[in-house]
């Protein structure tokens, strides 16, 4: 039997939400994750927060880690944090 991690799943999933969303839907819905990231290593958070800031779409990550937004400093992209 062929597992993959729990991080390569994750990866698959979301990559799954932004193709079905590109193609059922003309008009560019938001993208909501809520601890979808929790898998990730920084390389691949990285990657997946840089494309989604250069989307245009609107982003919004629920996280209870201060990862997301260290990386997106490192990246310069800038981001507005609501304390709940």
């Amino acid at each position: 039997m062929f597992k993959l991690s729990e991080g390569t799943v994750q990866q698959l999933y979301i990559a799954l939400r932004i193709a079905i969303s590109q193609m059922l839907f003309k008009e560019e819905l938001p993208f909501i994750f809520d601890e979808t990231f929790i898998y990730f290593d920084d390389k691949r958070i990285s990657r997946i927060l840089h494309y989604l800031a250069k989307s245009n779409r609107q982003v919004i990550i629920f996280s209870c880690h201060k990862r997301e937004m260290r990386i997106l400093e490192e990246l310069g992209f800038p981001y507005h944090k609501i304390l709940l």
